[in-house]
C-alpha cells in the first residue's frame, strides 16, 4: 500500500478524507475512542492491529495510541496517520525496516536526530515523517496534516 507525501495513503487523502472514508479503506477498527490531545484539540481515533488493552491505557490520549495503524480524524477529516505496518511503503520505496542511509539515498534528505531520529518531508499541506529506530532502520510512517491533533510532540 503506497503512501506519498502529499498525503496520499492508497485512496484516502489527508485533510480530506472522512470517518465513513477511512472505514471502507481500512475496515472496522479494533479500537474506536474520542478524545482531546495535549493542544486540547478533540479528535476520533481508528487503531487496527492494536496491542491488548491499547483502548483502555490511562493516558492514551496524550500520546499515539498503541496501535501497529491508526487513523486521528479532527473536525471529521483525517488529520494524522501513523504506521509500523510493512505492508506500507512510501512513494520512493522506503518500507518499514529500511536501513537509514538507504532511505536518505531514495529520498534524498538527511535523518535528523533530536528528541527522535526521523527523515522530515514536506508537500504542500503536509508532511510526513519517516521514524527511524533502534537498529538504524525505519520504524514507522506519520503523515501530518493541517489540523493535527498533537499527539505525536516530543517532550
Amino acid at each position: 500500500m503506497r503512501i506519498d507525501p502529499d498525503g496520499a495513503i492508497g485512496p484516502l487523502q489527508i485533510n480530506r478524507s472522512s470517518l465513513g472514508q477511512v472505514i471502507a479503506y481500512a475496515g472496522t477498527a479494533d479500537v474506536f475512542r474520542v478524545a482531546k490531545g495535549d493542544r486540547g484539540v478533540g479528535y476520533e481515533v481508528l487503531g487496527y492491529q492494536c496491542a491488548p488493552g491499547a483502548g483502555a491505557e490511562r493516558y492514551w490520549s496524550a500520546y499515539p495510541i498503541a496501535c501497529r495503524t491508526s487513523f486521528y480524524l479532527v473536525r471529521g477529516r483525517l488529520s494524522l496517520f501513523i504506521t509500523r505496518d510493512r505492508r506500507f511503503a512510501e512513494a520512493a520505496g522506503v518500507r518499514i525496516g529500511t536501513p537509514t542511509k538507504r532511505a536518505e539515498r531514495l529520498l534524498h534528505r538527511r535523518a535528523l536526530f533530536g528528541c527522535v531520529g526521523a527523515i522530515r518531508l514536506q508537500g504542500k499541506r503536509v508532511w510526513t515523517t519517516v521514524a527511524l529506530g533502534r537498529g538504524g532502520r525505519v520504524d514507522a510512517f506519520y503523515l501530518h496534516g493541517r489540523r493535527d491533533p498533537g499527539v505525536t510532540d516530543c517532550d
